[in-house]
């Protein structure tokens, strides 16, 4: 009589179970893409009641809420403002005089700027110009501006 591993031989074997083991694999990803996909119209209209569908509206904050510091695992939010796109031209130092040609959104293109300069309702403020950089004060927090060709 023949011995089973002479049709099929142990190597073989192993090499199934794992490709077996592979594809189940890829069918439970098809399949719990599939139960997300279904899912979609719920996951759209929880999205739209939290105004997330509009990702630059400003958000909605709920001031009335009490936030308790004593709950296990609270972290408090910080937000961060940051400047806008600020691009800067170039930097000019003629003896003790410094100025620099930035482009600032929403105020405008090629501005001449000296330190003490604010724009965008005094919100930003041109705090020092050096021979390699323009820092800016934007929400109470300098920020160095490098030039870019």
């Amino acid at each position: 009589m023949l011995e089973m591993d002479t049709f099929y031989p142990t190597s073989r074997i192993g090499q199934s179970d794992a490709a077996k083991e592979r594809l189940d694999a890829m069918i439970a990803q098809v399949e719990t893409t599939s139960q997300l996909r279904s899912g979609s119209v719920e996951a759209v209209r929880i999205l739209e009641e939290i105004s997330a569908r509009y990702p630059f509206s400003e958000p909605q904050f709920d001031t009335g809420a009490v936030i308790d510091p004593s709950i296990p695992g609270y972290t408090p939010v910080v937000f961060v403002d940051y400047p806008p796109e600020i691009t800067l031209r170039g930097i000019m130092i003629v003896g003790n005089q410094n100025v620099a040609v930035m482009d600032i959104p929403g105020v405008g293109t090629g501005i001449i700027v000296r330190a003490g300069d604010t724009f965008m309702q005094k919100k930003g403020r041109v705090v020092r110009i050096a021979p390699d950089k323009v820092v800016v004060n934007w929400g109470g927090k300098n920020w160095d501006i490098a030039p870019s060709f």
